[in-house]
């Protein structure tokens, strides 16, 4: 999709360092990468990503992990500090809530095992988290929410689920991959379990999958996933039927299906 427009990916490639231009010496003019190849550039582009800001509460009592994020029970309330809370976007600390990308929380969809995640969808859910439990107290489930995130680069790119926890081990893409007409779903999965699906092409894919990860766990026992809709009411369901486990779960009226071939 991007090679059609020109662009060239260097995959499994490291920069050694960026090269002054020969004509205006304080510029530069090529980036040089570790195999020695040196790559003429205009303009480079660093994209140094982003850290949790919070070394403000190194002295303050706060129990900071490695990358400076606070680690959070399942209601984002921070360990080992009373009434306070660590969620999404924005700090607020004079409201005794902690919020910004600094909450490591426990993921419900992969064994509660602790995520940080970047980004203002999961800011809102994690924000939802804080109120439900401020008004009903532990009587609320806590976060069950799943990560979702979206891209605009001349096709929609959905991603449900995450792999940053554990990584994966296999891929399974279905549909087309042609450059010049994508349309595909490729399902990730660790340990024979589908944690996190990319759609091009395939949005719905994308949203009925985060739905069935809502809280729950996909497995699989091939290399063919079949997500569609279905018209059952029920909120959760599970049945076998001509050599097939489907695996269902809904928040709405229409439920949603995943059917796995065995």
């Amino acid at each position: 999709m991007h090679e059609s427009k020109g662009i060239k990916f260097k995959l499994d490639a490291s920069v050694e360092s960026a090269e002054a231009s020969s004509v205006l010496s304080y510029n530069v003019g090529a980036i040089k990468l570790k195999s020695g190849e040196s790559i003429p550039a205009d303009v480079v582009i660093l994209a140094v990503g982003i850290g949790p800001a919070t070394e403000f509460l190194k002295e303050s009592g706060f129990a900071l992990e490695r990358d400076g994020s606070l680690s959070v029970d399942k209601f984002m309330r921070v360990k080992g500090v009373q009434d306070v809370y660590a969620t999404g976007i924005l700090l607020q600390a004079s409201q005794s809530n902690a919020t910004g990308d600094i909450a490591r929380f426990p993921y419900p969809q992969q064994d509660n095992k602790p995520l940080r995640v970047e980004h203002w969808d999961v800011a809102i859910n994690t924000g939802r988290t804080v109120a439900n439990h401020i008004v009903k107290g532990d009587s609320f489930e806590g976060y069950t929410s799943t990560t979702y995130f979206w891209s605009a680069q001349g096709q929609q790119l959905r991603y449900s689920g995450t792999t940053a926890v554990d990584g994966f081990d296999d891929v399974i893409v279905q549909g087309s991959t042609d450059p010049k007409d994508p349309k595909f779903s490729a399902f990730y999965v660790k340990d024979n379990k589908v944690i996190a699906v990319a759609t091009i092409g395939t949005d719905p894919t994308a949203s009925l999958t985060a739905e069935l990860l809502y809280g729950k766990t996909i497995h699989f026992c091939c290399r063919h996933v079949n997500v569609c809709r279905g018209t059952v009411s029920a909120r959760r369901f599970v049945e076998i039927r001509n050599g097939c486990e489907t695996y269902g779960f809904g928040r709405w009226s229409e439920a949603v299906k995943i059917v796995t071939r065995i």
